[in-house]
C-alpha cells in the first residue's frame, strides 16, 4: 500500500524526532553521577526498546561512565532487540560493565529468544571470568533466567567450578522445579559408591544437594519403594562428615514430613519400616517416628510406642549414648502426656527429661557449662561447642515445655514459678550463645528463634500441627500467645510485640537486675572480643588481606570500646536505677542479643486460623517495638521483619474486606523490599570479598522471592477485594518475573484463562505437577477455563486437605465464596455445599 507523501513525511519527522530526544537524554545520562541515572532511566524507558538499542549502538564511543550506565540500563530494561549487541559487548575490561550485561542475558522477560546461546555464555562466563562478581553474576543470571535448561546447565556446572562458586551453584541448582529429577539422579548414582568423589562434588556441594534430595523425593510420585533411592540417605547418615550426616537427617525428616503435608501419613510410616529393612539402626527409626507422630499427624498418642522403646530398650545404660536416646524418649512422651490434655503428667516428665540433660553435663567435664573454669581451659573444638549448644538449647526446649504446662493448668503468665521457668531458659539461650563463641562452634546458638525453630520446641509443634486436640478450638494458639507475655516478662526486648505483665518483679524482668544473667552478659562481652581478636589474627597483613583485616579490626575496637562504656556507666548507676537506665547502661551487651520474630510468626498462625483482627494487633505492636530501635538489630533485619509485618497488616486488611487500606500498607512493604533489594546489589558492587559476595548474593535472592511474594499478594488483594483485574495483572507481571516457580505457573494460567486465552492457559498448567500448595489456584483456573468438575474436585481437596482446624476452614471458605474466579461455580450444589460455613 502506497501511503500519501505527507503521512510518510510525517512518520519519518516522527522518528527523526524520537532519535533526536533518546540522543539528548543519552547526552544528559553519559554526563549525570550514578545516582541520577534511575530518573533518567525512567525516562528512556518511555521512549521504547529503540532507545536502549541506541545507547548501545554507541557503546564504544562513550567513557567509561558512560559505558557502565549503558550496560546497567540494558540489565533493568533491555529487551531482545539488544541481544546481539550485547553479546558482542561481554568482553570489555570493566568488570561493572560485564556484570550487568550478564544481568541481561538472564532477564526472564526475554523468554525463549536464543535460549541455548544465553546459556552457553552465562556457563563460560561462570567458568572462566576474572572476576568472582561476574562468575556469581552469571549463575544467579542462569538460575532466575526461567529457562526450561537452566537446572541442567548449572547440574553440568557442579563439577566444574571452584568450591566456593560450587556452593553457591548448588543452592540456586536445588531451588529451581526442574532441578528435582536430576538432584535425584546425580545422588542416587554417586552416592551408590558411598563416596563423595562418586558425586562429583566436595563435602559443601554435597550437604548443599543432600539437604534437597528429601524434599525432591517427596515430590516424585511413587519415589522410596526402589532401594537406589533409599541409599543416599543411608549413606548419608553414616557419612564420615558431619555435615553430611547432619544433612542427610534433615533430607529424610523433609522427605518424610513433606509426605505428610500431601496427605500420605501411612506412606510416611511405610517409608520408615523400609529403612528399618534396610539396616538403618533402630533407636534413628523410634525417634523420628515419634516426632513424625508428634508434630505431623493427628495421632500423638500412638507417639508413645516409640517413645517407650526408646526409653526401654536404647535408654537404660549410664553411658551418653543412652542417656541421650533416654531424654528422647522422656520428652516425647511429655510432649504426648501434655497433647492428650495431662499437663500436670507432662510437667513431671519434662523435669525428668531436663535432669537427664543435666547427667549429659557431668558425663563429659569439658561440657560443663560453668563460669568459674579458666578460660584458658575451654575446648576450641567447634565440635564439642556444638555437642554443648545443643544440650544448652535442648535444656532451654525444656523451661519452655514445662512453662506450658503451667500456663495450661491455669497459672498465670506472672506466676513465680512461671516466671522462674522462662528465666532459666534465658540464662541456658544465653550461656550457648557464650559458648558458641568461646568454642567458633558452627552450631546457630542463642537466639529465642534458633531454639524455637528446633523439632523438639514448643513451637514447632503446638504451631504446626493444628490436629492436636490441644491446637483445637485455639487452645494452642491462647497458650503460645500466653507464653510470648511470659517470655517478655523476663526479657522485654528480646520479645517485641508483647507486652510485660505489670508488677513483675526487677530481678525477672530486668536481665542485668539478675546476678547470673548479668555475669553471663559479661563474659559474652568478653568472649566476643577474643574471637573477633582470633579471626583477627589468622588474617596475614598484606594484598590477600586487603579489606577484610580493616573490618575485623574495626570490628574488635567496637566491641573492646564497648566493654569500656559499660565499666564507665556502671559506676555511675544508682541502687535504685530503673530498668531502662540499666539497659542503657549495658546497651553494648544486650546488642550481643538479636530480638525474636516470634510476634510475627504468631501472628501468621492467628490469621490462617481466622484470627485477623489478633493478628493485626500483634504485628502493629511488634512494628511500634521496632521503630523505637531495639538492641540486637541492624538495619536490614529491622528493614526485613518490618516489611514482613506490613505484608501480615495487608493480609489482616485483606481479611477484613478493606482493599483500598491493604493495597497501601502492601504497598509500603514492596517500597521496603525494593530499598533491601538495592541495597544488597550495592553491597556487592563496593565489597569484593568473594565468601562476602556469596553471602550478600544468598540474602538478595531470599529478598527478590519475599518481593515477588509481596507483589502477589497485592495482585490477589486487588483482584479479589478490589474487583480491579488491570491493576492485578500488572502486580502479577512484576512478581512473575521474580519467580517462575510452579506455583506461579499455576497462577499464569490463572492469568491467562481470565484474559480469555484458554489455549495458553492450557499449555502452562501441562507443565504443572499438582501439589497442594497449588490446589486452590488449580480450582480457579478450571472454573474460569469451564471445567466445573475438575474445578470442584480441586477445591474440595484444597478443604479436605489443607486446612486442619475449624478457623482456617471457615477463613478459607469465606474467601472461596468471595473469590471473583470461581464465580461459574457460584449456582452448583456442589459448590454451594463447600463453602456453607457450619454452625
Amino acid at each position: 500500500m502506497n501511503l500519501p507523501i505527507f503521512v510518510a513525511s510525517g512518520f519519518l519527522g516522527l522518528a527523526l524526532a524520537l532519535a533526536a530526544a533518546a540522543d539528548e537524554l543519552w547526552s544528559r545520562l553519559d554526563a549525570a553521577t550514578e545516582d541520577d541515572w534511575p530518573a533518567l532511566y525512567h525516562e528512556l524507558e518511555g521512549q521504547g526498546p529503540a532507545a536502549v538499542r541506541r545507547g548501545l549502538e554507541s557503546f564504544a564511543e562513550a567513557d567509561l561512565r558512560g559505558r557502565r550506565s549503558r550496560a546497567r540500563l540494558a540489565a533493568e530494561l533491555g529487551d531482545e532487540t539488544a541481544l546481539a549487541a550485547v553479546l558482542t559487548l561481554l568482553d570489555a575490561p570493566d568488570e561493572r560493565v560485564r556484570r550487568n550485561l550478564v544481568r541481561y542475558l538472564g532477564r526472564s522477560a526475554l523468554g525463549d529468544v536464543e535460549a541455548d546461546r544465553r546459556l552457553a555464555r552465562l556457563a563460560e562466563l561462570a567458568l572462566d571470568d576474572p572476576d568472582a562478581g561476574v562468575r556469581r553474576e552469571a549463575l544467579q543470571s542462569i538460575a532466575g533466567s526461567g529457562l526450561a535448561s537452566a537446572a541442567r546447565t548449572l547440574d553440568a556446572l557442579l563439577t566444574e567450578l571452584p568450591v566456593q562458586e560450587r556452593q553457591l551453584a548448588a543452592r540456586l541448582f536445588v531451588d529451581l522445579p526442574a532441578a528435582r529429577p536430576l538432584v535425584v539422579r546425580r545422588l542416587r548414582a554417586g552416592l551408590a559408591g558411598a563416596s563423595e568423589a562418586d558425586t562429583g562434588l566436595d563435602g559443601s556441594g554435597l550437604r548443599i544437594l543432600m539437604e534437597a534430595y528429601g524434599r525432591a523425593l517427596a515430590e516424585t510420585p511413587g519415589a522410596g519403594v526402589d532401594a537406589a533411592d533409599r541409599a543416599p540417605i543411608l549413606v548419608g547418615l553414616r557419612h564420615p562428615g558431619q555435615g553430611v550426616r547432619v544433612a542427610a537427617g534433615r533430607s529424610f525428616d523433609q522427605w518424610i514430613s513433606r509426605l505428610v503435608e500431601f496427605g500420605r501419613e501411612e506412606r510416611a510410616l511405610e517409608l520408615l519400616d523400609l529403612f528399618a529393612r534396610d539396616g538403618l539402626e533402630a533407636p534413628q527409626l523410634f525417634y523420628r517416628q515419634a516426632n513424625l507422630l508428634l508434630s505431623q499427624t493427628s495421632r500423638p498418642e500412638a507417639a508413645r510406642k516409640p517413645a517407650r522403646l526408646l526409653v526401654e530398650n536404647y535408654g537404660a545404660g549410664e553411658d551418653p549414648a543412652s542417656l541421650t536416646w533416654r531424654f528422647y524418649g522422656t520428652h516425647f512422651l511429655a510432649v504426648a502426656d501434655f497433647a492428650a490434655g495431662e499437663p500436670t503428667r507432662a510437667l513431671d516428665r519434662f523435669v525428668a527429661a531436663g535432669r537427664i540433660l543435666e547427667r549429659l553435663f557431668a558425663e563429659r567435664e569439658d561440657l560443663t557449662p560453668s563460669l568459674q573454669r579458666s578460660r584458658s581451659d575451654f575446648p576450641r573444638s567447634p565440635l564439642g561447642g556444638a555437642i554443648l549448644v545443643d544440650r544448652l538449647q535442648l535444656l532451654a526446649i525444656e523451661e519452655l515445655w514445662q512453662t506450658l504446662c503451667r500456663l495450661a493448668a491455669g497459672q498465670g503468665p506472672d506466676q513465680p514459678l512461671v516466671l522462674e521457668h522462662c528465666r532459666r531458659a534465658h540464662a541456658a539461650l544465653l550461656r550457648a550463645q557464650l559458648w558458641e563463641f568461646r568454642t567458633d562452634s558452627d552450631l546457630p546458638g542463642g537466639s529465642w528463634d534458633a531454639v524455637m525453630d528446633r523439632d523438639l520446641a514448643p513451637r514447632r509443634l503446638l504451631l504446626a500441627n493444628g490436629k492436636w486436640s490441644q491446637g483445637k478450638g485455639g487452645r494452642a494458639l491462647d497458650l503460645m500467645t500466653v507464653l510470648g507475655t511470659a517470655l517478655a516478662n523476663v526479657c522485654p526486648w528480646e520479645i517485641p510485640g508483647f507486652r510485660p505483665s505489670a508488677g513483675v518483679a526487677e530481678r525477672w524482668i530486668d536481665p542485668f537486675a539478675d546476678p547470673e544473667r548479668l555475669g553471663i552478659f559479661r563474659e559474652l562481652q568478653r568472649e566476643r572480643i577474643a574471637q573477633l581478636a582470633r579471626e583477627r589474627n589468622t588474617l596475614v597483613p598484606g594484598r590477600a588481606a586487603g579489606n577484610r583485616l580493616l573490618v575485623a579490626t574495626q570490628r574488635l575496637q567496637i566491641e573492646q570500646r564497648g566493654l569500656s562504656a559499660v565499666n564507665v556507666a556502671e559506676r555511675g548507676l544508682s541502687e535504685d536505677a530503673t530498668p531502662a537506665e540499666r539497659l542503657a547502661a549495658y546497651r553494648p551487651f544486650a546488642d550481643k542479643r538479636q530480638p525474636s520474630s516470634y510476634a510475627s510468626t504468631l501472628s501468621i498462625v492467628l490469621r490462617d486460623q481466622g484470627r485477623s483482627r489478633e493478628a493485626y494487633e500483634l504485628s502493629q505492636r511488634m512494628l511500634a517495638d521496632l521503630r523505637q530501635g531495639l538492641p540486637g538489630t541492624s538495619d536490614i533485619w529491622t528493614e526485613w521483619t518490618s516489611a514482613e509485618l506490613l505484608l501480615g497488616l495487608a493480609s489482616s486488611l485483606m481479611d477484613e474486606d478493606k482493599a483500598e487500606e491493604a493495597d497501601g500498607v502492601g504497598r509500603q512493604a514492596v517500597e521496603r523490599l525494593e530499598g533491601l533489594e538495592n541495597t544488597m546489589v550495592e553491597l556487592m558492587r563496593q565489597d569484593r570479598d568473594p565468601e562476602n559476595q556469596a553471602r550478600v548474593a544468598v540474602y538478595l535472592r531470599q529478598t527478590r522471592q519475599r518481593l515477588g511474594n509481596a507483589l502477589l499478594s497485592l495482585a490477589v488483594n486487588a483482584n479479589v477485594r478490589g474487583g480491579d483485574p488491570d491493576k492485578a495483572l500488572a502486580y502479577f507481571e512484576r512478581a512473575y518475573e521474580l519467580d517462575q516457580s510452579d506455583f506461579m505457573r499455576v497462577l499464569l494460567a490463572c492469568y491467562r484463562a481470565r484474559s480469555g486465552r484458554d489455549v495458553e492457559a492450557r499449555a502452562v498448567l501441562s507443565t504443572v505437577e499438582p501439589a497442594p500448595r497449588l490446589y486452590y489456584n488449580l480450582a480457579c483456573t478450571h472454573a474460569l477455563l469451564g471445567d466445573a468438575d475438575l474445578a470442584l474436585d480441586w477445591l474440595r481437596r484444597e478443604l479436605t486437605e489443607n486446612h486442619d482446624t475449624p478457623g482456617a476452614m471457615r477463613r478459607q471458605k469465606q474467601w472461596a465464596a468471595d473469590d471473583p474466579d470461581l464465580a461459574s461455580l457460584r449456582d452448583d450444589p456442589r459448590f454451594q455445599r463447600l463453602v456453607t460455613l457450619d454452625d
